[in-house]
């Protein structure tokens, strides 16, 4: 049986707050879109740049938000979130969850069969 699933919640600490956050996986696409500016060892303006392109893609993947609170009390919005450059960090951690529940981690992978031939194959050349 497959490992995929369809949402999970997070739980993220952020500025003295316990978010939960239920996500759903990107889908292909969107991965495609953000893998790009995706690097090993990130520094600021990289890490914005990936933000402020995955930023309409989050969106799409946030279910539901509950615990991150203003200065009176009020729950913030998602969108609220997404537009106010205070949450930078939080977006940053929210986005790395929704890549990590994305992606089959590498111990999984070793069940996906190799084509006979592929350049996968021990010994194969193409």
């Amino acid at each position: 049986m497959s490992k995929f699933r369809r949402t999970v919640t997070e739980t993220i600490d952020f500025d003295g707050d316990v978010v939960s956050v239920t996500i759903t996986p990107f889908k292909r696409a969107q991965m495609m879109a953000i893998v790009p500016y995706i690097k090993g060892t990130m520094n600021n303006e990289e890490v914005a740049a990936l933000i402020d392109k995955a930023a309409p893609i989050i969106r799409e993947c946030i279910v539901s938000m509950k615990g991150l609170l203003d200065d009176t009390g009020h729950e913030i919005s998602i969108d609220d979130v997404l537009n106010e450059g205070y949450f930078m960090p939080f977006i940053t951690a929210l986005m790395f969850k929704i890549i990590e529940h994305s992606a089959q981690r590498v111990e999984e992978k070793k069940s996906v069969p190799v084509l006979v031939g592929s350049s996968q194959e021990p010994g194969a050349t193409l």
